[in-house]
Formats: C-alpha cells, structure tokens, sequence
C-alpha cells in the first residue's frame, strides 16, 4: 500500500509515473517517474514517524543498488544521467489516516 500512495502522491504533484516495481534482474526501482524534464527515482519506504529517531531510511547498500539499478535502466534505454534525481518517500501511518514525506534529492547523483 506504501508504493501506491506513493504513487498518487507523485501523480497530485503533477509527476508522470513512468514505472512501478521495475525489476532490472536482482535490482529493483520502486518509482521512477519524469517532471518536466526531470527523471526521479523513487525509493518507498514504510516507517513509523513515532520510532524513527535519527531519519535513516535508505543505507549506504541500498543507495549503492539503487545507483546500479538506474545505470542499468539508463543504458538499456540509451539516456543520460544529467536529469536524474533519487528521492525517498517515507509513508507512515498516522491518526487520520496516512502521512507521505517526500525527501527531493535524498542523495548524490549517480556518479
């Protein structure tokens, strides 16, 4: 349920959803979506805000897998990384219902 919350969140935002769970043999990308001239790559997460402490949700190993899963990506559909971003979107149950934080840019770029 996170990923597709993530989803209308990205789409109310005016994203363009481009894929969902794209598997790139053992990788996978959660979201990659385009605004404007800008790809994103989307990783989802699903925390509890109350027990978060110090906001760590995407390990060094992860963002790793995730540069690796969109260099796949990128050279299999013969584009640039110039316009390449990572975001992390944290969903988190709350008392009304759900609470979606949006991290632009949550790490380097892809080199």
């Amino acid at each position: 349920i996170a990923e597709q919350l993530a989803v209308a969140y990205l789409k109310e935002r005016n994203f363009e959803i481009l894929e969902t769970n794209l598997r790139l043999g053992k990788l996978e990308i959660d979201i990659l979506a385009r605004k404007g001239e800008t790809f994103v790559i989307a990783e989802v997460k699903f925390f509890d805000f109350k027990n978060l402490g110090i906001l760590e949700p995407v390990k060094s190993k992860q963002e790793d897998r995730l540069k690796e899963a969109a260099e796949i990506y990128l050279l299999e559909k013969g584009l640039e990384a110039e316009n390449l971003r990572f975001d992390i979107i944290i969903v988190s149950p709350d008392k009304t219902g759900w609470k979606i934080r949006h991290i632009p840019d949550a790490f380097g770029s892809l080199h």
